[in-house]
């Protein structure tokens, strides 16, 4: 699932993806193409069970008093 959603924003295909269980290593989220827009995630990657990626051309804020390890919120 990551490889795919690593190809996709780059096609403008999707806006917004939403992801359970990023893949994690050296406390960084990998694998996720950021290059057209944003990662969001709750910033305790080793313990970050989510991630969003919204494309630049959306308005996109970390709302961090709803986050926790297993959820990221954004506006």
């Amino acid at each position: 699932m990551t490889a795919l959603l690593h190809q996709k924003p780059t096609t403008g295909e999707i806006d917004i993806a939403l992801m359970q269980e990023p893949w994690v290593y050296r406390d960084q989220i990998r694998g996720l193409c950021n290059r057209r827009g944003a990662l969001f995630s709750t910033g305790h990657s080793i313990a970050s069970k989510s991630c969003i990626i919204v494309i630049n051309n959306i308005q996109a804020y970390l709302l961090l008093e709803l986050c926790s390890a297993d959820v990221t919120t954004v506006i």
